[in-house]
């Protein structure tokens, strides 16, 4: 498993050969066309190690081990930066973060948003304001609620129980798994623009402001790169990739 976000393509305007494409919901075969009409989902991986003077790579492979660590209680960004698109593209319904992550305290707050760059790197706004921060999307998530439903949630969208008797509190720099709900959204992307997704532990608007907030003050947050988890017969930890999902509901996830 591995950190990541998912987004789902539309099937009429994802330009894609048949190998390239996952997803046939009715059966039908796949044909030489160059736009193909099933739903298409992308998986990208986090790169926590390498990174330019702006941001991190967000890249079709995964990567190496890394991990990056901020303060919780600042408005820092941390941001994942595609390589360009190679050709158009059609965001069309819903999308989700896969991430593992960390504190030095009992809880943390992720808020993820999505944005879309232009070829100069600047953010375009999708809004009737032209606000250029305003992302196509975003999500977050109080980590101690990561619970779901298991009758309800899907391959492609989480559903948390947010029950106070499911809370479950991070273990101080114990690395935790969970899926952040990112709302369906729906955005035309030309060749040469770019996908950034951005990971942020508050921000001025206050959104996911947690009144009884004791766990964010003097913290350090972690996402890692590649996930930790158990031991092999020789010590040391099996690593996992973290990595962006874009999931088909009309086909099981392949592992990764």
């Amino acid at each position: 498993m591995s950190s990541g976000i998912g987004i789902r393509l539309s099937p009429l305007y994802h330009h894609a050969t048949p190998s390239t494409c996952t997803g046939n919901p009715r059966g039908r075969p796949a044909t030489s066309n160059t736009s193909t009409r099933f739903p298409s989902y992308k998986k990208l991986y986090l790169n926590a190690k390498n990174k330019n003077d702006e941001f991190h790579k967000l890249s079709d492979t995964p990567a190496a081990d890394g991990q990056i660590t901020y303060p919780s209680d600042q408005e820092a960004e941390t941001r994942f930066v595609t390589e360009p698109l190679e050709s158009d593209m059609t965001i069309a319904g819903y999308c989700k973060a896969n991430l593992f992550v960390s504190s030095t305290h009992n809880d943390m707050v992720v808020l993820t948003y999505l944005y879309v760059l232009d070829e100069d790197g600047c953010r375009i706004p999708f809004v009737m304001d032209l606000n250029p921060a305003t992302p196509i999307r975003k999500g977050g998530l109080k980590i101690s609620h990561r619970k779901q439903d298991e009758a309800l949630r899907t391959e492609y969208r989480p559903y948390h129980t947010h029950r106070k008797e499911d809370v479950q509190k991070l273990v101080p720099g114990e690395i935790a798994e969970a899926e952040i709900e990112i709302l369906p959204t729906t955005a035309r992307l030309k060749k040469g623009w770019r996908l950034e997704f951005v990971i942020m532990p508050k921000n001025s608007a206050g959104e996911l402001f947690d009144p009884r907030d004791n766990y964010s003050e003097g913290a350090l947050n972690t996402v890692y790169g590649r996930r930790y988890q158990g031991c092999t017969e020789m010590g040391r930890p099996q690593r996992y990739p973290d990595n962006v999902k874009y999931l088909c509901p009309n086909q099981p996830e392949t592992a990764g």
